[in-house]
This record gives C-alpha cells, structure tokens and sequence, in this order.
C-alpha cells in the first residue's frame, strides 16, 4: 500500500503566516495614514493657492469685485474662518461682500478632506478682489493643520498680489486649527 500525502497547509503554518501578516500591518497603517494627511495638506495647499489666483483673474478679466469665502453649501458664504468645509467664489455685482442668488458662481471646492483643517485669520473670513486683480484689504493668512500634529502645521501668507510665501504660525493658531483632527 502507499502512503496517501495530503496537500495543504499545517494549523502551525497558517498561525506563523497570520502573525506575520499583522507585524506588517501594524507598521504599513501608521505610516499609510501619515502619507494620507501629508497628501491631503498638500492638496489643500495648492487648492488654496489656485483659489486665490483664479479668483484675481476672474476680477480682472470681468471687470467686477470677485468674492472667495468659505462655504459649507457651496452656495452662499459661511460666514466662518474656517476653510476646510470648503468655498465659493462668486461676482459681487452689488459689493455686500455675501452671494446673492443672482450673483454668479466663478468656482467652488468641496470640503479638504478629513485629515486636515484651514483656517484664516479671524478678521478675514471673505477675500474680495478688486477689479484691477488686486486683493482689498491687507495679507491674508491661513493656517494649514493636518493629522501628523501640529509639528507639521504650516502658516500660508498670501500677499496682496496673490504671492505665497510659507511661516511657522503662532502657537494659539496652531492649537486652533489642529483642534479635533
């Protein structure tokens, strides 16, 4: 008679490749989630930036007062500083500085994502830009928070001309907007 060999894998095999697997994702998440956040601001970033210019543009090139301000409906301003729900631009035929609905939308943006928070200075929760494609008012910062802490918090400064220049933001702002992430 021959020894009939079975095919397949011992309950010692499996537990051993199990084990394995977990020690791998235990360090592959973390550093997954940190790529995610780091991505995340990034996008933020950039989005605010080009936010920042395409309304100067639209100012410029319409001849009218264009308004960015956060939005979380995408339809009228928040009335907030914080940015991470997302904003509008929009014509501001009438210059109240808030959408009406005849008012025409140049762009919106959707919420930043769930790993990172932007915030402005207070005293700035709408940028208006003048129809020459200058920004009224003085620089506007923001500060940019995301899951990595607030170690890797970044201030965004927009100058009049719509010129980024980055800065370590003050200790309050950082607690601000790293606040529940």
């Amino acid at each position: 008679m021959h020894a009939q060999r079975n095919a397949g894998f011992t309950l010692t095999e499996l537990m051993i490749a199990l084990a394995a697997i977990t020690v791998l994702l235990t360090i592959a998440i973390p550093s997954y989630r940190s790529a995610m956040a780091a991505t995340e601001a990034t996008a933020a970033r950039s989005a605010m930036q080009s936010s920042i210019m395409s309304s100067a543009q639209a100012a410029l090139v319409r001849g009218q007062q264009v308004v960015l301000c956060p939005s979380t409906d995408q339809t009228t301003c928040s009335g907030e500083y914080d940015w991470s729900l997302g904003w509008i631009a929009f014509v501001d035929s009438n210059g109240d500085r808030a959408r009406n609905p005849s008012e025409t939308r140049v762009f919106t943006h959707e919420s930043i994502g769930v790993n990172a928070r932007l915030i402005s200075t207070t005293g700035r929760r709408r940028l208006v830009f003048q129809p020459n494609g200058g920004m009224a008012g003085s620089n506007v910062s923001f500060t940019l928070c995301d899951r990595r802490g607030p170690k890797r918090a970044l201030g965004l400064i927009f100058s009049n001309g719509g010129r980024l220049r980055t800065d370590t933001p003050t200790a309050p702002r950082i607690e601000e907007a790293c606040a529940g992430l």
